[in-house]
């Protein structure tokens, strides 16, 4: 956690430089986030019940006949299969994590901003190494401005669900002072 403190601390600094959206939008954004999460989930896990299976049985159905074949053009190679499974991981992990910051979201607690942080971060790190394993540098860097992007919004509509723990997050930074707890025994 206290790498995403840190983070969140950094990205904090920089968000404070660029311009901000208009407040009714940032005001929508985050009454709905919770609806838009819910939406986001919902659709995600449609996803893996319908579009997964029939694609991962067409990747199949041509691995295996450009193995029968000796084609190597259309299929996925090792690499391939290991990009497609990571971001399988990824889906499961940020609708687990979206799933739980629905409630927390609806009340504005900090909470639910944390971990659409959280899943923005696994995301970002998943979606990466997934560019990497298939070496597409276009894919990569596509990646990364989409992630930008997300973190750009996400860091907009933060005030509104970090407020009242601003106090609480600058306090558990500090180092307690055990000269001054010993003292008081």
């Amino acid at each position: 956690m206290e790498a995403v403190r840190t983070i969140e601390k950094k990205l904090v600094e920089i968000n404070k430089g660029l311009p901000k959206l208009p407040k009714d939008m940032t005001t929508w954004l985050a009454n709905y986030a919770w609806l838009l999460v819910l939406l986001g989930v919902t659709v995600s896990i449609l996803s893996l019940f319908t579009i997964l299976p029939v694609l991962l049985g067409a990747l199949g159905l041509v691995s295996a006949i450009e193995a029968q074949y000796g084609l190597s053009r259309y299929g996925l190679d090792a690499a391939g299969w290991l990009s497609v499974v990571l971001s399988i991981i990824n889906l499961l992990i940020v609708i687990c994590l979206e799933i739980l910051a629905i409630a927390p979201l609806k009340r504005k607690n900090y909470r639910g901003w944390e971990l659409i942080f959280i899943a923005s971060l696994v995301s970002i790190v998943v979606g990466i190494a997934g560019s990497i394993i298939v070496m597409q540098p276009g894919s990569l860097v596509l990646s990364l401005v989409v992630y930008g992007i997300g973190l750009y919004v996400l860091f907009q509509v933060r005030e509104y669900f970090a407020s009242h723990v601003a106090k609480d997050i600058k306090a558990s930074d500090k180092k307690p002072n055990l000269k001054t707890a010993a003292a008081k025994k």
